[in-house]
C-alpha cells in the first residue's frame, strides 16, 4: 500500500479507501521502480531475477509488475481488502506472488535472502517507518538491493503547488532517517525532487518526493 496511518485501525481505514476507490494508486509500478531496471551496472543483475520483498504494496502495482519479469514475490500490506484484491489481479496478469496482510510495525522477513527490497510511498509517524525500514534492511541478501521512495520532509517550507503527501513533517521522510537505521548499506543515489505524479486517483498532482537506493555490500 502506498500509505498506512498511525492509529489502531489502519487495516480497516485502508480497506474504506480501497473500497471506495478503483486502484486507488494506479495499475503500473512507479515509475522509479520501473527506472531502475535501466540503471547501467544494476539492470544486468535485476534481469537475472531472484527473490523480491514488496512492502506496503497495496493492491499489488509493484509486486505483481516485478512477478511478470521472472521475481519470486513476496509483497506485504496491512489491508486485507487491498491484498484480496492483489491477489485477483495477480490471477488476471498471470502472475503468482505471496501476498500476506500485516502491520509492518510488526511484521518481519523471516529470512535475509532478497535480491530486491521495495518501500515505497509508506508514511506515517516514525516508529511504524522504522520498524519498516529495518525489515527492509535486514531483508536484503549480500548484494541485495534496497528501493524506498516517499514524500520527503519539507522543513517547514509549503508550496501551495504541492498537493501530495502527509500535511505533518513528522510523516514524511528524510535522507539522514535512513543513513541512522541503516548505517551499513551502501548508498547508490538519493534524490529529492518535487514531481507531478499521475498513478491513480488518490496519487495524481505534485508532491515533493525522496528516492533511494541502497546495496547491502558482499
Amino acid at each position: 500500500m502506498d500509505t498506512q496511518r498511525d492509529d489502531d485501525d489502519a487495516g480497516a481505514a485502508w480497506d474504506a479507501r480501497y473500497r471506495a476507490d478503483d486502484a486507488p494508486f494506479g495499475t503500473g509500478p512507479s515509475a522509479t521502480l520501473s527506472a531502475l531496471f535501466e540503471r547501467s551496472g544494476l539492470s544486468a543483475a535485476l534481469s537475472k531475477g531472484g527473490r523480491a520483498l514488496c512492502l506496503a504494496d497495496g493492491d499489488g502495482r509493484n509486486g505483481r509488475w516485478l512477478a511478470g519479469r521472472g521475481f519470486t514475490v513476496t509483497a506485504v500490506d496491512v489491508s486485507a481488502l487491498a491484498t484480496q484484491q492483489a491477489v485477483g489481479r495477480d490471477s488476471i496478469a498471470g502472475v503468482s506472488v505471496a501476498r500476506i496482510t500485516a502491520d509492518l510495525g510488526q511484521w518481519r522477513a523471516e529470512d535475509s535472502a532478497f535480491a530486491l527490497v521495495t518501500l515505497q510511498f509508506l508514511q506515517g509517524p516514525w516508529p511504524l517507518r522504522r520498524a519498516a525500514l529495518t525489515t527492509a534492511g535486514a531483508a536484503l541478501a549480500p548484494g541485495g538491493l534496497l528501493l524506498l521512495e516517499g514524500f520527503a520532509a519539507r522543513e517547514g517550507v509549503r508550496d501551495p503547488d504541492e498537493t501530495l503527501g502527509p500535511s505533518r513533517d513528522t510523516h514524511r521522510w528524510r535522507q539522514s532517517e535512513i543513513d541512522t537505521v541503516l548505517p551499513d548499506l551502501q548508498a547508490l543515489s538519493d534524490h529529492t525532487a518535487k514531481l507531478s505524479l499521475g498513478d491513480g486517483p488518490r496519487h495524481t498532482g505534485r508532491g515533493l518526493v525522496l528516492s533511494a537506493l541502497r546495496r547491502r555490500p558482499g
